[in-house]
């Protein structure tokens, strides 16, 4: 049996060979047998496709990443605005720490279920005035500590 060559396209990654029988006697009989090789890999496509899927990556862990910041940032805000008005810790367990001189906790007492936040300053009057092309707004606030 002999195998020759008829057609051999590169770009097509597709050789057809013609096939002959070799008898003394018999008729020269051909067959086209089709052969597939195997699929050229594009070393640049590959390069590209490792490339988009590290994209990919870095943005969900960038989505991620601001997700757990505006939760951070949410709580951490949440937590000032309870300080700054009812002069409480939130995240505090008890109701009068008392620290040393070097920071250390001196005394924890419990919290009381039932206490009850208060304001810690009470605004009794505001106004605005404009002056020399300034806004100026003035606060008049009452202290409710003893």
């Amino acid at each position: 049996m002999e195998i020759d060559s008829i057609l051999d396209d590169d770009d097509l990654d597709i050789q057809i060979l013609e096939v002959k029988n070799k008898k003394e006697n018999a008729p020269v009989e051909t067959k086209p047998i089709i052969k597939k090789s195997t699929l050229k890999i594009n070393p640049v496509e590959e390069h590209l496709l490792k490339q988009l899927h590290c994209v990919h990556n870095q943005i969900e862990q960038a989505k991620n990443n601001i997700e757990l910041i505006e939760a951070v940032t949410e709580t951490t805000l949440d937590n000032l605005t309870a300080q700054s008005s009812y002069r409480e810790d939130v995240s505090s367990e008890s109701d009068n720490d008392l620290y040393s001189s070097t920071g250390e906790l001196y005394i924890k007492e419990k919290k009381n279920k039932f206490y009850k936040k208060r304001r810690v300053l009470l605004v009794q009057d505001l106004w605005q005035r404009v002056f020399d092309n300034k806004w100026i707004i003035g606060l008049l606030v009452e202290s409710t500590t003893s």
